[in-house]
């Protein structure tokens, strides 16, 4: 066979030649991997005869190994291994690896380091990293061999611990936690991620989940070596528990390349889940995927949906094929799950599509609300780019259909239904899963129970695959059951479990699966204690797959201590899984289990009540955050619960935004659902005082396409219960909303509404409140005059107790009026009132927004100096609260500012690094600073 040979040493042992997978079984792959691991290099006959037999050479060793040799030419090309002296060698003139591959780009990555090219430095080590699927040789049963292969280990930890820091310095802790946490969960002893954890946790406003991970790493280290965590990491700990001090602290660098500066940018999507631990089997399927990936070279989009019934392992199969590939698709992976069916509410696509264009670095304000527009934008961003997208848990082929990319790329989708559409108009390569092959199922049992239980009894076995019929998920809840029972032999497991199996019918008929998963759940169910079932239950009226140990404990009415014990019994049988510290999430078959045992055990009224506990706890908390991103006052505040309070306090702006990016979706589902259960005045109002308490999040960080529907179903359900003030905080909103959507007429009418309503019902403040936000709507169709009228009302009503905040966006909307219409000391007069208010509340958003529009103003009267300590207390204040797109807006003002007054050089710096932060969040402003470069690099 001739052609170009690649070995895999990075992960499974595998040989390819042009492509194709070539099979290469026994001694000879042992053999060959040696030689492969030292490519390039003379492998010692002795040597390689040890890495071949180990302990148990033939007779006639050297013959034999002659033999095979001569069988590897034959297989592979007679040029391929050298004969040299004492041994052989691979000639990587003919052959190469993925190991030759990593160390070239980590030493390329080095050296752009060293010329001071962050950017490229990121994506030669993103490109390096890719390359690995797993632990080197993991395949191989040689001892020694794999112990070669050992120190392979260390400098892929090198590599992937240099762009962990990258990332952190860039400030893209929230992105790397997933990440860092499987690493740590894979290589518990290996501290230095765990430092890298505990300084993301920290940094991402997560105090308390960071010195939670300490004290699991040291757990982990006493348990397994009886030593204390080493001296950085309890510095570390220290640091965080200081606050403030832990900002500056660095982690242990890799080696010394890596003393180098980070950009502050150059993000690529990299979203796949963890790999499967233990996957097994579908060779079949992952061939038919691996011939996808040839298939996207000639630019055009290939889409392959994967389907088949509940646990049957779609998206296994696609998650542990695309760590396999990623190196394929440099531009990035993309992952969404749709929610398509389980107990959570399917994603909608505007939404999905704005997750997805977010990802790809789009900032919001390019994100138009229009579902086709955002499509083609989403093929605009993927012109030209190969990344992988995975679309999980598909409902239909409507819903993923906008989601497909126009060229390039490969779109793989999973769902429980065939994709026919898909396939008829699109050209999807449609693969469905069947059930695992005996031989793979009781692979399957192998890996999970050991080697030696399943060979001592392996009639049980076989039955116990039997009885699960083979179905994966089915499979491993058994499997993971039987291996904490380690002295219970594998029959009385089987036998256990066919005495279940005749008092449940199947879960879900309409998957074509013969299988009792119901069985298989109430195995682990039936074993929990009485509180702790009760909990599992409750559970199930969640909204969503994940929650907190504090909604946990609202939901059940209890403290978060006792929920917490029982949400670890929970884990203990595997009813649920606990991927963060403090955070729990479901399966989602589990979590239609659980729903459907609280539906037969739980009364109407406990399920109620449990519902209402847990939309008390979600307003309070929302309440209590929002407190945090805005003085904005609210209308009013919840009552105090009656049981335990397990609201979390907010330390401040960055806990408080990362709770409600963790939470608004889960937020809005409960709403949903409350809503479609009928008139209630007591919890409609609490849904209505919902839906304002998110309104801040949902629009500073621009996830807006949800915003119409949920403040025109609260405006009817305000009117619904005669709740006149709230009603009129609605139409407040609304008025922003629609001029956002550009429905300026609408936004015209329902800010007057708005008004005319509180004036009625005798509010000062919220008329007021009112009032700036229906002269935000004059000004967008250029009714300065008129704008100006109604923000001087606001001001004359101030003196009537007038929320400061309120007073404060009137000002600083009144500078930009009167700077448009020329009068620049009236702007520049209400521009430093509108700080000096800002600064008096200690709002920092509001007041980053008053410093730049006052700045503005000095400098549009024609004193630019006078404008930069403004400018530049602005830029602080963005970076202190990590709002990159307003950082780069103050940058390009400050620069223009300092250009206007002859500093090029400093206009240059503040420019170029305008310019990164666009080009980072994929701001079109960044073309318009790069031409400005480029200007003043023209002048003499």
């Amino acid at each position: 066979m001739r052609g170009r040979t690649e070995c895999r040493l990075l992960g499974p042992f595998e040989v390819r030649v042009d492509g194709a997978l070539v099979p290469v079984r026994g001694r000879q792959r042992i053999a060959l991997a040696a030689l492969a691991l030292s490519a390039g290099r003379v492998l010692p006959i002795d040597t390689l005869i040890d890495r071949v037999w180990e302990d148990e050479p033939p007779r006639q060793a050297r013959a034999s190994l002659q033999t095979l040799v001569t069988r590897l030419r034959r297989l592979l090309g007679a040029d391929l291994i050298e004969t040299s002296g004492p041994g052989y060698r691979l000639r990587t003139q003919v052959c190469t690896t993925d190991l030759i591959r990593f160390r070239e780009l980590v030493s390329r990555a080095r050296e752009v380091a060293a010329q001071g090219d962050g950017y490229a430095e990121l994506d030669l080590l993103r490109e390096a990293i890719g390359l690995w699927a797993g632990e080197p040789l993991s395949d191989l049963p040689s001892v020694r061999l794999q112990a070669d292969a050992a120190g392979i280990v260390e400098e892929g930890f090198r590599a992937l611990e240099r762009r962990l820091d990258i990332d952190l310095a860039a400030g893209r802790h929230r992105e790397v936690l997933g990440e860092l946490r499987s690493m740590v969960s894979r290589y518990p002893l290996r501290e230095t991620l765990w430092e890298r954890l505990m300084l993301a946790l920290h940094r991402a406003g997560r105090r308390a989940d960071a010195l939670a991970a300490y004290e699991e790493a040291a757990k982990v280290i006493r348990g397994q070596l009886g030593l204390d965590p080493g001296r950085r990491m309890t510095v570390l700990r220290e640091a965080i528990l200081q606050d403030g001090t832990a900002a500056a602290y660095e982690p242990a660098p890799a080696d010394a390349a890596e003393a180098t500066p980070v950009p502050a940018g150059a993000w690529t999507p990299r979203q796949l889940p963890p790999d499967i631990a233990g996957f097994v089997g579908r060779a079949a399927d992952l061939a038919v995927l691996d011939e996808l990936v040839d298939e996207t070279i000639d630019a055009r989009v290939v889409t392959a949906a994967v389907d088949g019934p509940a646990g049957i392992g779609k998206t296994a199969l696609v998650v542990h094929w695309a760590h396999r590939v990623s190196g394929h698709f440099p531009d990035g992976q993309l992952y969404v799950n749709l929610h398509g069916y389980g107990t959570e509410k399917p994603v909608e696509t505007a939404g999905a599509l704005d997750f997805m264009l977010r990802s790809l670095g789009v900032p919001a304000a390019r994100i138009p609300p229009d579902l086709d527009a955002r499509s083609a934008l989403l093929r605009s961003e993927l012109a030209g780019r190969r990344l992988l997208v995975i679309l999980d848990n598909a409902r239909d082929s409507e819903q993923v259909r906008p989601l497909l990319p126009g060229s390039g790329s490969l779109a793989l989708i999973t769902g429980r239904r065939q994709l026919r559409s898909l396939a008829v108009r699109e050209g999807a390569r449609r693969i469905t899963l069947g059930l695992l092959d005996d031989m793979d199922a009781v692979a399957l049992l192998h890996r999970v129970l050991g080697a030696e239980r399943v060979r001592h009894d392996p009639a049980a076995a076989v039955e116990v695959v039997d009885l699960c019929a083979r179905l994966p998920l089915a499979l491993r809840v058994v499997a993971e059951y039987a291996a904490r029972r380690l002295d219970e032999p594998l029959a009385e497991v089987a036998a256990d479990l066919r005495a279940q199996r005749s008092r449940l019918d199947a879960l879900s008929a309409d998957d074509g699966v013969s299988t009792d998963l119901r069985a298989v759940f109430s195995w682990s169910y039936n074993a929990l204690s009485d509180s702790a079932a009760r909990m599992f239950r409750l559970l199930g009226l969640s909204p969503g797959t994940e929650f907190s140990a504090c909604a946990a404990a609202a939901l059940a009415g209890l403290g978060v201590r006792p929920a917490s014990q029982l949400l670890d019994e929970l884990t203990a049988v595997h009813l649920l899984a606990n991927p963060t510290p403090g955070r729990y999430e479901f399966h989602d078959l589990l979590g239609e289990y659980a729903r459907e045992r609280a539906e037969l055990q739980e009364s109407d009224g406990d399920r109620e009540a449990a519902e209402n506990r847990l939309l008390d706890w979600y307003l309070r908390t929302a309440v209590n955050a929002r407190a945090k991103l805005t003085t904005y006052r609210f209308i009013e505040k919840p009552s105090p619960p009656a049981g335990p309070d397990p609201v979390p306090d907010f330390a401040g702006y960055d806990d408080a935004t990362a709770w409600f990016e963790g939470q608004w979706r889960t937020i809005l589902s409960l709403i949903d659902r409350i809503a479609s259960a009928g008139p209630d005045s007591g919890r409609t109002r609490q849904t209505v005082l919902l839906s304002l308490a998110i309104w801040d999040f949902l629009w500073l960080t621009g996830y807006r396409h949800d915003l119409p529907r949920l403040y025109e179903r609260a405006l009817a359900a305000a009117r619904e219960i005669g709740a006149g003030m709230l009603e009129g905080l609605c139409l407040t909103f609304l008025a922003v909303v629609y001029r956002w959507i550009g429905q300026l007429e609408r936004a015209l009418r329902a800010g007057a509404d708005a008004v005319d309503l509180f004036i009625r019902l005798g509010s000062v403040e919220y008329e007021a409140f009112a009032l700036v936000r229906m002269a935000n709507g004059l000004a967008a169709i250029g009714e300065n005059d008129l704008a100006c009228a109604a923000l001087e009302r606001v001001l004359l009503l101030s003196r009537a107790d007038v929320d400061l905040t309120v007073r404060g966006d009137a000002q600083n909307h009144l500078a930009i009026a009167e700077m448009r219409r020329g009068k620049f000391d009236a702007a520049i007069a209400h521009g430093q009132l509108a700080v000096e208010t800002f600064r008096q509340l200690g709002d920092r958003v509001r007041m980053t927004a008053a410093l730049d529009t006052y700045a503005e103003a000095l400098e549009s009267s024609g004193q630019p100096e006078l404008s930069w300590p403004s400018y530049r207390e602005a830029l602080a204040l963005t970076r202190e609260i990590h709002t990159i797109p307003w950082q780069a807006l103050v940058l390009y003002h400050y620069g223009r500012s300092l250009r206007v007054a002859g500093e090029v050089d400093r206009a240059v710096t503040a420019w170029r690094e305008a310019y990164d932060l666009f080009l980072w969040v994929g701001d079109p402003t960044a073309d318009t600073v790069r031409d400005l470069l480029a200007e003043l690099d023209r002048q003499p």
